[in-house]
């Protein structure tokens, strides 16, 4: 894991809320995926809610373990939503085109009732 990434997990309903702050790069999207993809398995979680404020940073890693996520969840029936991006993130999303397929919130409560 990079020094420079914290991950927080809740479970509400059939959401998972994570929220991440620092850098999403290489060596924390094996993180992320390491302990996100177990939980998606288990099948209790319909929806992945990603709160990424304070999230400062994400490179072409941490945008894959996304799309992998979202990949995942779609075959089930499920989503990927985001919320609270910092502008440089939000840049990255609006470059790769990822807003096209996950919706972005303004906040956590609209993205877990939505």
């Amino acid at each position: 894991m990079t020094r420079d990434f914290n991950m927080d997990l809740v479970y509400s309903g059939g959401n998972l809320l994570v929220k991440l702050r620092g850098e999403l790069d290489h060596p924390a999207a094996n993180s992320f995926r390491s302990k996100i993809q177990p939980l998606l398995e288990e099948g209790k979680i319909d929806n992945l809610v990603i709160n990424m404020e304070g999230l400062n940073f994400i490179d072409s890693s941490g945008i894959g373990v996304i799309l992998g996520r979202y990949n995942y969840l779609q075959k089930k029936g499920g989503k990927v939503k985001v919320c609270n991006l910092e502008p440089q993130v939000k840049k990255v999303f609006d470059a790769t085109g990822l807003f096209s397929i996950i919706k972005e919130y303004p906040s956590e409560k609209d993205a877990l009732e939505n």
